[in-house]
């Protein structure tokens, strides 16, 4: 990726004012906000989702949920880096 994050990059657990701003104003931003959650969420959301609309097995889902952790980690995990925003949701960090 060829993007690196800004200077004022930083994790933080709720909606930043640079954000907030860009919203509010109405004016074009070049932000990138990456959305951040504890293995446990992603599991449980990968859960309920498999299950109720896919007819997963609980099995089934607990079986391909580290093939999806790899992915994630190759592919999604790095955009975490170059965002400017991370927004952190749950109580506990990957």
């Amino acid at each position: 990726m060829s993007r690196t994050p800004s200077p004022s990059t930083r994790s933080i657990g709720g909606a930043p004012s640079r954000l907030a701003s860009c919203l509010a104003s109405l004016e074009e931003c070049d932000l990138t906000v990456f959305q951040d959650a504890p293995e446990s969420l992603l599991l449980a959301r990968r859960l309920e989702q498999d299950v109720k609309s896919r007819g997963y097995s609980v099995e089934r889902v607990m079986r391909l949920f580290p093939e999806l952790k790899r992915d994630y980690e190759k592919f999604i995990g790095p955009v975490k880096g170059v965002a400017d925003v991370v927004v952190v949701v749950g109580k506990e960090r990957m």
